[in-house]
């Protein structure tokens, strides 16, 4: 599938700039910046990172009113 867009002539330097220092056209760069883009955002991943977060809930002692009085805390 093919896709249509406009740069500014900055990020077409930059394109290239990035491009020549990997060897690559600017269209394989693209695909590989996309790929990388989507792999970093797939839901799979923000699902495992949401559950490594959650998993030390509770883990940590602090003060038991703390998440109603946070601002009370702050200094």
């Amino acid at each position: 599938m093919k896709a249509e867009t406009e740069l500014t002539p900055q990020q077409w330097e930059q394109l290239n700039k990035m491009a020549r220092e990997r060897c690559m056209t600017v269209s394989q760069l693209l695909e590989t910046l996309v790929n990388q883009a989507l792999t970093e955002n797939a839901p799979e991943d923000w699902e495992e990172r949401k559950r490594s977060a959650l998993s030390v809930v509770g883990q940590f002692r602090g003060a038991p009113d703390l998440s109603q009085n946070h601002d009370e805390y702050w200094e």
